[in-house]
């Protein structure tokens, strides 16, 4: 199921429609939202 997720994902091209730089809203609790950034930043998709 992952797989095909990233494969709709990837050709919808989410990717470049998501700004993974911003926080989402309505905001997380703050543990989320820790996990989150240290999550796109192991991804590079927030900078360091």
């Amino acid at each position: 199921m992952q797989r095909l997720l990233g494969e709709v994902y990837d050709q919808a091209g989410y990717d470049l429609r998501v700004n993974y730089t911003r926080s989402v809203m309505p905001p997380l609790p703050e543990a989320e939202a820790r996990w989150v950034d240290a999550l796109l930043r192991e991804h590079g998709l927030r900078a360091s």
